[in-house]
């Protein structure tokens, strides 16, 4: 309006007002124009990546003087915020905000999830802010709903740039509008519409109109199958994703992502849940041809990885997990970037698989590299990501001995966790056994206790985790003294996941705690009936649960006056313990104390005060305060110390 001598009104105003917004947003000024330009300024991200592309180190300062990463940075200047400022900013007056009270509205909205002015009212644009404007009244887990939506835009916008598929998007369009659109279901319903019923009308308008248009019929019925896995519904979530599959093959290769991502998933509950080992060839083949669909199938590939290497931990085949997992973050890395919230999550899976297979020392650094990526992200991770990295990352330090720094982070992770509107329940649970394993680990055994108690409370079904809940209750229990208690905790644990079968590494481990619980109450015959049957189960020497067989053996050797045979079968774990002399297992100091047990049984009282003391030292390295373990054992030192001058 200066160049051409114009009228000065409110949209100079408001001119100005964008271009301070454009700098405050993303360091960059709009260049000046020449009289008559009328070409709009570029595009924040344009610009930024730009200077990117020149100067990673100014891009990198400009984006921690926000707050955040560079990549976070640029995906915020996208979408609305930049139509924003380019509506304030426009060359036509006329075409600005009326007013900057307009402006400020419409920033308003961005910021509570809003339609803005600024943006066309697209279906697709309109349904998924609805979803996230109303993501904590939604019965159901918010993500879930904003998943099903972009999964939604996604398909759309495929078909959209394509044009011999007009007539499917128009179908899809409409099933948009029928799904999310055509009712206020808060109106209808009260406030408790779920997303569940959201997603079933969605499945039953793509199988309606999948003819039309097999490809993108698939590709939806992936994404609602997707859903439904989310809600833990597999009597949907199956049939949905067999139906993705048939649709798919129909399709060819346009579908081959979306058909082997279904495939996958279904050989994944065939293996797992359902034990059948001939859905291996169907994971498999969902692997090989997803591996040759080039970038379009990175997320796909990734999660059917994770899925073989769950299925390997499920069938006891440790060996090939580092690889198949760390396959499966790499190709995470090259699907979202080294800064991506996906990576991070990939990454903390990894930890959690590491761990889970002993791999202690190596679960560390992926997880302290996911919880330096959401630390950078801020604002801009997922909630319920910065929750499980912050999980695995303090799981991690805890397997590596340091529960005490582990402890702290877990309990502020639990506690934002649990007051985050639309967090997911089984994520704060999962928190809550991290917290409440780690304070085991560092001898806060009323706390333990105390925190399984209310995860048993909170279990609505009988499956592997709420076993693994009573074998851990039981641990807290028996270390506080309470081997009746604890006996019942494991014998539950037992009932609900091995039944007849206790061949299996978990069921051996409970078994081997049970019968600990036997001896602890004195009840010989039938220790020495459970440990008989074990024997022959828990493999040889080189295996974990061999040497915890020998522990309890000897226990119960020991207890029935047999000092000599306990020495004898015990002897092996104690080698290995004393070697151990930086280990982080709590199990060795225990181990040191059994034997010094026995030692001072049989008149060697120099040994078993050397025993003690080691015991000793490891046991107020890794517990805080002194537990009944670390008190029993300081008094053992001091009457042999006495007995010995």
């Amino acid at each position: 309006e200066q160049y051409a001598g114009a009228a000065i009104t409110t949209q100079t105003d408001v001119f100005q007002l964008g271009g301070l917004l454009r700098e405050l947003l993303s360091g960059s000024r709009a260049p000046a124009r020449a009289r008559g330009d009328s070409r709009e300024p570029p595009r924040m991200r344009d610009v930024l990546r730009e200077l990117a592309a020149s100067d990673t180190a100014a891009t990198a300062v400009l984006a921690a003087s926000r707050s955040t990463s560079a990549s976070a940075l640029q995906r915020m200047l996208r979408g609305d915020l930049e139509r924003i400022v380019r509506r304030a900013m426009h060359a036509e007056p006329e075409q600005r905000y009326a007013s900057v009270a307009a402006l400020a509205e419409d920033l308003r909205r961005w910021r509570r999830g809003a339609p803005v002015s600024a943006t066309a009212g697209t279906l697709g644009y309109r349904a998924r802010l609805f979803l996230r404007r109303h993501r904590f009244g939604v019965a159901a887990a918010a993500a879930v709903a904003v998943a099903l939506a972009v999964g939604l835009g996604l398909a759309l916008r495929e078909a959209q740039q394509r044009s011999a598929a007009e007539h499917a998007t128009e179908n899809a369009l409409a099933m948009l509008e029928d799904v999310f659109l055509g009712a206020d279901p808060y109106a209808a319903k009260g406030g408790d519409t779920r997303a569940l019923d959201l997603v079933d009308r969605a499945r039953t308008r793509v199988l309606a109109d999948a003819s039309h248009d097999p490809a993108i019929a698939a590709r939806l019925l992936f994404e609602i199958g997707g859903v439904y896995v989310s809600l833990g519904k597999r009597e949907l979530a199956e049939p949905t994703m067999r139906e993705a599959v048939q649709i798919g093959e129909r399709a060819g290769p346009a579908a081959l992502v979306w058909t082997e991502g279904a495939r996958a998933r279904l050989a994944h509950y065939a293996l797992v849940l359902d034990g059948k080992p001939e859905a291996a060839r169907d994971l498999d083949l969902a692997i090989a041809r997803l591996r040759g669909s080039g970038n379009d199938g990175f997320f796909e590939l990734a999660q059917a990885l994770e899925f073989k290497a769950d299925a390997a931990f499920n069938s006891g085949d440790y060996t090939s997990i580092p690889a198949l997992s760390g396959e499966a973050v790499e190709t995470h890395r090259r699907a979202g970037g080294d800064d991506s919230s996906e990576y991070a999550n990939a990454l903390g899976n990894h930890a959690s698989l590491l761990r889970a297979i002993g791999r202690y020392g190596d679960a560390l650094e992926p997880a302290a590299h996911a919880y330096r990526i959401v630390q950078a992200l801020g604002a801009a991770a997922p909630p319920s990501t910065v929750f499980y990295v912050e999980q695995q990352y303090a799981g991690a330090l805890g397997a590596s001995g340091r529960g005490a720094d582990a402890e702290p982070l877990l309990r502020d992770a639990f506690a934002h966790a649990s007051t985050t509107p639309g967090t997911d329940q089984g994520l704060v649970d999962a928190i809550a056994w991290e917290l409440a394993s780690t304070q085991f680990d560092i001898g806060r055994f009323e706390d333990a206790a105390g925190g399984m108690r209310t995860l048993v409370a909170h279990a609505v079904t009988k499956n592997a985790n709420l076993a693994a809940i009573h074998n851990a209750l039981g641990k807290a229990e028996l270390a506080l003294g309470h081997a009746d208690v604890a006996l019942a905790s494991f014998e539950q644990a037992l009932q609900i996941l091995c039944g007849n079968e206790a061949d299996s590494p978990p069921c051996l481990a409970i078994g081997l705690n049970r019968a600990e619980a036997l001896v602890a109450l004195g009840r010989g015959d039938a220790a020495r009936s459970a440990l008989s049957a074990l024997a022959e189960k828990v493999g040889d020497d080189a295996a974990p649960a061999r040497g915890r067989w020998r522990v309890v053996e000897a226990r119960a050797r020991f207890a029935r006056g047999d000092a000599a045979g306990a020495a004898d079968v015990i002897a092996p774990r104690v080698a290995q313990a004393r070697d151990a002399r930086d280990s982080v297992d709590i199990a060795d100091a225990l181990v040191l104390s059994d034997a010094a047990r026995i030692e001072a049984q049989r008149g060697d009282s120099a040994t078993a005060l050397a025993d003690l003391r080691e015991a000793d030292r490891r046991m107020a390295r890794l517990w805080q305060g002194t537990p009944p373990q670390l008190a029993d054992v300081r008094a053992r030192i001091a009457a042999l110390g006495a007995a010995m001058r």
